[in-house]
Parts: C-alpha cells; sequence; structure tokens
C-alpha cells in the first residue's frame, strides 16, 4: 500500500514504553503527533513524552477526524497489535507507517500501512514488509527477505536475504537468521540465536545453532 499521510499529524495507540519510542520516531521525522490513546483506562488523562493521553481505541474515529490525523498501532505484543490492527483497517481509519530519519530503506521496497522502521534499521532492496510490522533499531533486513504481518525484527537482529519471516513472528535481539530460511507462523526466535534451518509454525528456536525447545 501507499502512504499519503505523512504531511498529517499521528495519534498514537498504545502509551507504554514502544509507543513513547514511537513518538520519537514521529518527531524526529519531521512529524508532529497529536497525542496518545490507551485502553487502560487508569491512563487516561495522564501525560506520556509530553503528550496527553485523549481517550482509548474507542475515541480513535472521533479524533482521527476532528484533527485530520493518521494513526499508528504501537502495541508490542504481535496478537493484540494484529487484532487491534485489523480492526481499524476494517474500519476504515486511516494509517500511517512511521520510518525514523536514520534508517536506510531501500527505494525499492514494499512498506505496509502500519510498519514502523526505528533508527538505524536498513532494510535492502526487494524487501518486501507487510502491514503493522516493527522492525527495532540497528536491525538488519536484507535483500528480498518477506515479512508477513505484526512481526517483530528486535533491536540488532539480521535477517539475510531471501528468507520468509511469516505473520506474527517475533526475532528477538541479536538473533541471525541464515539466507533463504522460512520461519512459520508465529515463530519466535530467541535473543541471540543463530537459525540455520527453517523453524516450524508456532515453534521457539534458542541458542547457537539455534534448536527448538521442543526437542528431545
Amino acid at each position: 500500500m501507499t502512504d499519503t499521510t505523512h504531511s498529517k499529524p499521528v495519534l498514537i495507540l498504545g502509551a507504554g514504553g514502544h509507543g513513547q519510542v514511537v513518538a520519537q520516531a514521529v518527531l524526529a521525522s519531521g512529524r508532529s503527533v497529536l497525542g496518545f490513546l490507551d485502553d487502560d483506562k487508569e491512563k487516561l488523562g495522564q501525560t506520556v513524552e509530553g503528550f496527553n493521553i485523549l481517550g482509548d481505541s474507542n475515541d480513535a474515529p472521533d479524533l482521527l477526524s476532528q484533527n485530520d490525523a493518521s494513526l499508528i498501532v504501537a502495541i508490542g505484543d504481535n496478537q493484540k497489535r494484529h487484532l487491534k490492527l485489523f480492526s481499524l483497517l476494517n474500519a476504515n481509519l486511516e494509517l500511517t507507517t512511521v520510518i525514523h530519519p536514520s534508517a536506510v530503506v531501500a527505494p525499492n521496497t514494499l512498506i505496509g500501512l502500519g510498519t514502523v522502521i526505528m533508527p538505524l534499521a536498513v532494510v535492502n532492496t526487494g524487501a518486501e514488509i507487510a502491514q503493522g510490522v516493527i522492525v527495532n533499531s540497528s536491525s538488519v533486513i536484507e535483500h528480498n527477505v518477506k515479512v508477513g504481518v505484526c512481526a517483530h525484527i528486535s533491536p540488532r537482529a539480521v535477517v539475510a536475504g531471501d528468507s520468509v519471516v511469516s505473520d506474527r513472528v517475533w526475532v528477538g535481539a541479536g538473533a541471525v537468521i541464515k539466507e533463504g530460511l522460512t520461519l512459520g507462523t508465529d515463530a519466535i526466535v530467541g535473543a541471540g540465536a543463530v537459525v540455520l534451518e527453517d523453524v516450524a509454525l508456532e515453534d521457539t528456536v534458542v541458542g547457537i545453532p539455534a534448536k527448538s525447545i521442543h526437542s528431545s
């Protein structure tokens, strides 16, 4: 999808740590932050990063239309982010992407709506990033990699060329994925793991070389 929202203020859904980092990326990119939303009712009226928590996700339609703003879902949990993102998309709300100016994104990549690309991340030529992905600080997505919906590539993780990272996969901090591999839907790669073979859906692998925690 093409994102045409980059001149609009950004409303951030999720006022936790990830949302705070997203706010800084929005500001660094020269855009303005309208404020935060959070579904924790106790946070209503609090201030985060100098911006007010204006309501919960039910308030998004009115706030977006009243302020000609766009929305980013800044929820770290992949499953929760997926559910919320597609609920909002199905309601035809206007979502945006956020790309920190220090990130390096090749011109012939595809970046889905709702994706966040953090400081010093690299997304190389031919990569395809789906909706709602977190490409975290200093991570590397190499040439022709495909990253599925609401996956999370954690800080300093490296996904080598021609790999497939399926929906909602979590690649832990500092992990390395060998070229040409497939990580199945909802798989988890532990921090610092070195993955040398495909990972089955819903499996968790750890270590060097990475092994399933379910292996005998």
